[in-house]
């Protein structure tokens, strides 16, 4: 993954994230509660774990 651009490395980070939230919303549409929750938790998860990589590349490029 380190070969690949800046804006396709994103894209391999985003497409997994959108796919959850579409899972998601088609759970609470579909009134089926146990997937919308395990998408729920899925997405929270990836979110956080972009939060931190997001967190440790600001600390690293704030360097001197």
């Amino acid at each position: 993954m380190a070969l690949l651009p800046g804006p396709l490395r994103w894209a391999s980070f985003i497409s997994p994230l959108t796919h959850l939230n579409a899972g998601l919303r088609l759970g609470m549409l579909e009134g089926d509660v146990g997937g919308a929750l395990l998408h729920a938790a899925a997405l929270a998860a990836a979110a956080a774990v972009l939060l931190l990589a997001g967190g440790r590349f600001v600390r690293w490029t704030a360097r001197d």
